[in-house]
């Protein structure tokens, strides 16, 4: 039975070296969580379970990363000097920061008139538009139809472009 450790390495290195181990950036978590930053490997066989990536692999050259394993007791590999530590392939962690203000397409008419192209979430044309009463698409399309296409181009500024 062995103790392994879980690193994280820079994704341009394809070998095990400490240099290329990454840790957290300053002011931020550590890099990985999780029950499985150390693990037990029983007749050369171990599982992960349970692993969290708390930073994305922007802020890296290589813009991925690459995990590393290797044994932590000195006494194993003494014994057996063959065991080489473990690279992973190369891989991307990418958040989720902004998903929540993401465009629809197609945009639906129940979705927030800030969904659709050109406009921006509490932006001028939100804000003007939410003031007026128009909170959706719907609401947009309805006043198109009882006000007319001049009436929101007043309404939004003589800046729009007809396209828009």
């Amino acid at each position: 039975m062995a103790q392994i450790e879980v690193v994280v390495l820079d994704g341009d290195s394809d070998e095990f070296i400490n240099q290329n181990i990454l840790s957290q950036r300053d002011g931020k978590r550590p890099l990985i969580i999780g029950n499985d930053l150390k693990l037990h490997l029983k007749n050369g066989v171990g599982f992960i379970k349970s692993l969290s990536f708390t930073d994305n692999s922007s802020w890296v050259g290589s813009k991925q990363f690459r995990l590393g394993l290797r044994i932590v007791n000195e006494k194993i590999l003494g014994k057996f000097s063959r065991i080489k530590e473990a690279v992973s392939q190369k891989f991307r962690v990418l958040d989720h920061r902004g998903e929540a203000n993401k465009k629809h397409h197609p945009p639906q008419r129940e979705d927030d008139v800030w969904r659709l192209e050109g406009i921006r979430r509490n932006g001028v044309y939100h804000k003007i538009l939410t003031s007026q009463g128009i909170k959706t698409v719907d609401d947009l399309l309805k006043t198109n139809l009882e006000k007319g296409p001049l009436y929101l181009t007043k309404l939004l500024s003589k800046n729009v472009s007809n396209k828009m």
